[in-house]
């Protein structure tokens, strides 16, 4: 037991005189760093996107953020590196044998955070001057750090399993690349599409279908109201008392109950 005391102590003080982004970026993670990981990879950018006043919603552009468009692609992303974070840090056995389409996955989430991170760099900037809360700007660039560590871990732990050819693990992580950046965007694609369609059955005063409808009431859950305010600009140009009707009750169906008129009048001030 005192041996094995001695090694462990040996250890600690071998890799204290490594260098600082050496130690970053370790083969096995310290438990502080994996509580940073925790930390900024999980619990912060959910805060960020709860707490977000500019960026994908807010009240800046009618309503909604500066990259509201782009909205639903950011939260299905962060929610796929999230998990695929949590497989690699707390998974055991099969679930981590083969790490190389965790790596893919997790690169991409750090390009996509850095890519977030310096597109809303200068609001952060003037957040951070004038309000505290533009602190939660630069979460982006730390998020990126811990899936860029835990991807390279994943990606050298998968060099060294030795599981098939390194054509192969090469395959695997650029797979779990474009699946990480892919998958979200047919996600937005097709609710999208649905939304579209949504909206053209409602101007055409038809009733949408059942499935058409869970779609579109699971995109305002995810986005809020503000993809359906053309509906809402339609509503306020329109002169016809049925037509106007039969768009109340399109929008309050789409929104689970949603008062066309307190939107109106939300976007109007």
């Amino acid at each position: 037991m005192e041996e094995l005391s001695i090694e462990g102590a040996r250890c600690v003080r071998a890799r204290r005189t490594r260098g600082f982004w050496r130690r970053q970026f370790d083969d096995a993670p310290t438990p502080t760093q994996r509580r940073f990981d925790v930390l900024f990879g999980v619990v912060m950018p959910v805060l960020c996107f709860y707490f977000d006043p500019i960026v994908f919603k807010g009240g800046l552009v009618d309503g909604g953020g500066l990259y509201r468009p782009h909205q639903l692609y950011a939260y299905t992303i962060s929610a796929v590196e999230m998990v695929a974070l949590c497989t690699l840090l707390f998974a055991t056995g099969r679930a981590r044998s083969r790490p190389a389409a965790l790596a893919g996955m997790l690169l991409a989430g750090a390009a996509f955070s850095l890519a977030v991170g310096l597109a809303i760099l200068p609001f952060s900037v003037i957040g951070l001057v004038f309000f505290l809360a533009g602190l939660l700007g630069f979460v982006p660039f730390l998020t990126a750090f811990v899936y860029l560590r835990n991807g390279w871990r994943a990606a050298g732990a998968a060099g060294r399993a030795g599981v098939g050819s390194p054509a192969r693990v090469g395959l695997a992580l650029v797979c779990g690349f474009v699946f990480a950046l892919g998958a979200p965007a047919f996600v937005q694609m097709s609710v999208k599409s649905e939304v579209a369609a949504a909206l053209a059955d409602a101007r055409a005063g038809r009733e949408l279908s059942q499935g058409r409808l869970r779609t579109v009431r699971m995109a305002t859950v995810a986005t809020g109201p503000a993809a359906y305010d053309e509906l809402v600009w339609e509503y306020h140009e329109e002169r016809h008392a049925e037509r106007r009707g039969r768009l109340a009750k399109a929008y309050a169906e789409i929104t689970v109950g949603g008062d066309i008129e307190q939107r109106l009048q939300l976007l109007l001030d």
